[in-house]
């Protein structure tokens, strides 16, 4: 999986490969942002902030 994201991270940073981002929740609501994304109505990903 590194492998990969550091595959990816050049093209995100040279703004050749966009990500959309509908919402972010922070990680002691993962049932709320799960209930949301079973919605079936987000236009992006749905993101947990770990706080890291």
């Amino acid at each position: 999986m590194k492998g990969a994201l550091d595959a990816v991270a050049p093209l995100i940073a040279a703004g050749k490969l966009r990500i959309n981002i509908d919402r972010t929740y922070p990680l002691a609501e993962i049932a709320k942002a799960q209930e949301y994304n079973r919605g079936g109505r987000t236009r992006g990903k749905v993101v947990i902030d770990m706080g890291t």
